[in-house]
């Protein structure tokens, strides 16, 4: 009873404390409090009993029982001989009485309704032949043995029907109190645990919801965050590539001798940006060269156009040289003849030197 009265505080304050942590369990832990509660007293009232019976059966059964063990020693002891005439009722009486003891013992112990029947039925009995043994006395310590005998099977009797009925009692406070209390603390907790398992149902279905929210969720940031990458990958690679494709056009222009073009990027902080400025300032180099060749091939042309010209002047020269001394010649012999045609050479010849 003390370990019953331990675990019944134990799960009343275990009952207690789920009820206050948790303020949707209140009813249904209030509703198990008071059944278990109600199934643990029933213990309590269960042990009284059980306390009565016992006092009952030792004192009102077992007791009287004990004492008409002795008034039959007694009246044995008083009867002088086997052939007297109580010899007989007082033999039927004596195994009436050891039967009836056994029947009284298998029935406190097992409850059954036989073990009753045949105790109250050998109880009888004895009353039945207790006036047969007062009838057959041969002296006064028999008749007084025997209304001695007759009050104590009396009070066994009634404390037979006492024990009867206290065991009834005891049979209805188990059946009504604990083992219905039981059954109302089975369903209380079946009730409790079937609210248990829904919540705990219904909090997997949310926690299955906020996982499979939180999945797209990260599916969706991982995708924007994907084309993120590709998106920032493509423009830092157009950002590099385009200007290494200017870069590679305005080196190809430049081979083909196409300078006018001009390189684009040189303006950027960046690696690129000093390829470009490279590639511009061999543009410019090339410009200079470029420039450098026509002024030194016009020098050229111009050298050579110079000295086609002297050389020209000079052929001149040689002949008009030439035709001066032919019109010399021709004048001297014109003026040999003295002929008009003289004149005419001699201004031939004028005309030559001046030319």
């Amino acid at each position: 009873f003390a370990e019953i009265l331990l675990l019944r505080e134990a799960v009343l304050g275990t009952l207690t404390t789920c009820a206050s942590n948790d303020p949707m369990l209140s009813g249904s832990v209030e509703r198990l409090e008071q059944v278990t509660d109600r199934f643990l007293n029933g213990f309590g009232e269960l042990r009284a009993v059980q306390t009565t019976i016992t006092k009952t059966y030792e004192q009102e059964v077992l007791g009287p029982a004990r004492e008409m063990a002795g008034l039959y020693s007694i009246i044995e002891g008083a009867t002088g001989h086997r052939d007297a005439q109580i010899w007989p009722a007082l033999g039927k009486s004596r195994e009436a009485f050891t039967a009836m003891l056994v029947a009284a013992n298998s029935y406190y112990l097992s409850l059954a309704s036989s073990s009753a029947e045949d105790a109250r039925r050998n109880t009888e009995t004895i009353e039945k032949t207790i006036p047969v043994m007062s009838d057959l006395a041969d002296n006064d310590l028999q008749r007084m043995a025997l209304k001695r005998l007759h009050a104590r099977t009396v009070a066994l009797r009634e404390g037979m029907a006492k024990l009867t009925e206290q065991l009834a009692i005891r049979t209805e406070l188990l059946r009504n109190t604990i083992d219905a209390s039981q059954a109302d603390a089975i369903a209380a907790i079946d009730g409790l645990s079937v609210k248990m398992r829904q919540r705990e149902q219904k909090a997997q279905e949310t926690f299955d919801r906020t996982l499979s929210s939180i999945s797209r969720r990260v599916l969706s940031i991982a995708v924007i965050f994907l084309g993120i990458i590709l998106s920032a990958g493509v423009l830092i690679a157009l950002s590099i590539r385009l200007p290494l494709q200017q870069i590679m056009s305005a080196m190809r222009a430049i081979a083909s001798g196409n300078y006018d073009r001009s390189v684009q990027g040189t303006t950027a902080r960046d690696e690129v940006g000093a390829m470009a400025r490279a590639v511009e300032v061999f543009r410019e180099n090339a410009i200079a060269k470029r420039k450098t060749e026509d002024e030194l091939r016009a020098a050229k042309e111009k050298a050579e156009s110079a000295l086609l010209e002297l050389s020209t002047a000079q052929q001149n020269l040689i002949d008009a040289e030439r035709l001066a001394a032919l019109g010399g010649l021709v004048a001297g012999v014109a003026h040999e003849v003295n002929n008009p045609i003289g004149i005419s050479l001699t201004v031939a010849s004028s005309f030559a030197r001046r030319a």
